[in-house]
């Protein structure tokens, strides 16, 4: 089995949709990789990160393929993880400064991140401007270097910007969330929108599965990618 497969395996028997749990895992690459790797497109070099929001209504267990991919990306221990509510300007400011990853190692200084949330209407602070940097971020191939200067911070560089973004949202949120600037602006444009409408199973997961959700392997080639 290759990567993919062995996710879907060792989640055979949760409800999430299975597109849900293929597009977590391709999110974890995707973060894990950064810009290590890229198709040169002759112009400019083309790289692996990924915006994805998975759109379903309540009680569809989308959250659980948003855990996935955060204990996926935080166990290779090589990028950085933004979760919670934030506002935009503090991610900026966690991207200018260097993730210490605890393995003794040097620091990382690129502006590397997985962006997750189970519930994208609670990411991020009400800012009108925070979707419109998020897309002009997801651009790393065009800012090898980006500058945020405000009065109150100063100066905050990103280099070497690689920001790969899963969210979850039911229809209600996310229609009240993206407005249509952000629709024309090119945020949605760059987002992979995943939408599903049954469970994959009906499992209240009161037995044991037949297979054991061991990540274990998983995180052990993640570690090499």
């Amino acid at each position: 089995m290759n990567w993919l497969d062995q996710l879907a395996s060792i989640t055979e028997e949760s409800e999430t949709p299975k597109s849900f749990i293929r597009w977590a895992g391709l999110c974890s690459i995707a973060a894990v990789a950064k810009n290590n790797v890229s198709l040169y497109k002759y112009y400019y070099r083309l790289y692996p990160n990924i915006y994805c929001m998975l759109i379903a209504k309540s009680g569809m267990r989308k959250s659980f393929a948003i855990y996935v991919a955060k204990e996926l990306v935080k166990a290779v221990n090589s990028t950085r993880v933004i979760s919670g509510r934030n506002s935009i300007q503090a991610i900026i400011k966690e991207l200018s400064m260097a993730f210490q990853n605890g393995s003794g190692g040097p620091p990382i200084t690129d502006s590397t991140a997985l962006i997750a949330s189970g519930e994208f209407a609670n990411l991020l602070v009400e800012d009108p401007q925070s979707l419109t940097i998020l897309t002009d971020l997801y651009d790393g191939h065009y800012n090898p270097e980006w500058k945020n200067t405000l009065k109150g911070s100063g100066v905050e560089k990103l280099k070497n910007i690689s920001l790969t973004l899963i969210g979850a949202s039911n229809q209600t949120h996310f229609k009240d969330r993206i407005s249509g600037i952000d629709i024309t602006g090119g945020f949605i444009a760059r987002t992979l929108i995943i939408l599903e409408h049954k469970k994959s199973r009906i499992n209240p997961l009161t037995e044991k599965p037949i297979i054991e959700f061991d990540t274990k392997p998983l995180i052990s080639r993640l570690k090499e990618i």
